[in-house]
């Protein structure tokens, strides 16, 4: 309270306002420690009292609250029983996972460091995802690997996205192409692209199965009406065939990545439901390897799939740290921007 050092505490049974020494505080339910005669001259705060005031503040007021004297700032900032209070912190910040998903990405980080690389991983997170507009082959400047949407047999119609790689990567290309075996059994396979624009080729079987198809068709259960279900399983796809494409790419050794709007074409996809799958898996990667993330670019060939990717960046931005339908919130996005 003001330069007094003391707090104002407020009689239950009365609503009378008293001022009240640090050292004279008590936690109810809490045996009372030994008087400090040290903490009751210098007006420290009892670590209890520090410990159980934080937890009903928000993060700024605890750095606040921290900097009133140096005993509190080592009970708040450094403190092993001050874990709980910081995983609160940031899980009312940043979402009820963050704390799950930082243990995950740096298993080390203990107190007010959780909440700052909680808010870099974010904009790290953002600052890796590029979007453009543009043929993917045009777009790869600089990028070690280019994605080219495959079927199973490598069959070329020529068109598209797989039309363009191929036709720039010309003969060493269908050479490399022409050595694997039919049908592929990965969903991504890297080949040489002996090109300085395509530098190397990722492979990616976009094609949909027969299982898949079956378990899109609308019958006549109520479950397999369910429009959620439908994109659910969707989602489930489209985000197996980015999360088979990141890993193929780290596996190889190689840190940029660019991409079109793999499944929107001959498959059919949603442009919005191809972004959050595909932005969805990118986070999963970016999570799991976090001091070496892979730069991504996705390149829309189409103008109108520049705004549903930059609206899925912005939603994956700031639900980072949290889970939940994500088929009901892409349902949600088709009504429009945020």
């Amino acid at each position: 309270h003001g330069l007094s050092g003391r707090f104002l505490v407020v009689v239950a049974s009365t609503g009378e306002k008293l001022r009240v020494r640090p050292a004279n505080l008590r936690v109810p339910g809490l045996v009372p420690q030994p008087p400090c005669v040290g903490a009751a001259l210098s007006g420290e705060l009892p670590e209890d009292i520090a410990l159980e005031s934080a937890f009903s503040l928000r993060t700024v007021d605890v750095g606040r609250l921290a900097g009133c004297c140096r005993a509190t700032w080592a009970t708040l900032w450094s403190n092993a029983e001050a874990g709980p209070l910081w995983r609160r912190l940031v899980a009312e910040r940043f979402g009820q996972h963050c704390p799950e998903d930082l243990s995950r990405a740096r298993p080390e980080l203990r107190g007010p460091e959780m909440h700052r690389v909680a808010a870099a991983l974010r904009l790290v997170f953002r600052d890796c995802i590029e979007v453009v507009q543009g043929s993917v082959v045009e777009r790869s400047q600089g990028m070690e690997v280019v994605a080219c949407p495959v079927t199973r047999y490598l069959f070329n119609a020529g068109i598209g996205a797989q039309g363009a790689v191929r036709l720039a990567g010309g003969r060493a290309l269908e050479a490399e192409i022409s050595k694997l075996e039919r049908p592929v059994r990965n969903i991504v396979t890297i080949v040489p692209g002996h090109d300085a624009a395509l530098q190397n080729v990722a492979l990616t079987v976009t094609e949909p199965s027969a299982e898949l198809f079956a378990s899109l068709a609308v019958s006549g259960r109520e479950e397999d009406r369910s429009e959620g279900r439908r994109v659910q399983v969707a989602m489930d796809f489209v985000g197996q065939v980015h999360a088979e494409l990141f890993k193929a790419v780290r596996k190889a050794g190689f840190r940029s990545l660019v991409m079109p709007t793999l499944c929107t074409g001959g498959v059919g996809m949603p442009p919005m439901l191809v972004a959050v799958s595909a932005l969805r898996a990118f986070r999963h990667d970016f999570l799991d390897h976090p001091t070496d993330p892979v730069r991504l670019r996705v390149a829309c060939f189409d103008p109108e799939h520049v705004p549903s990717v930059e609206q899925a960046k912005r939603r994956c931005f700031a639900k980072f740290f949290e889970r939940g339908d994500f088929a009901t919130d892409l349902i949600s996005m088709y009504g429009g921007p945020e």
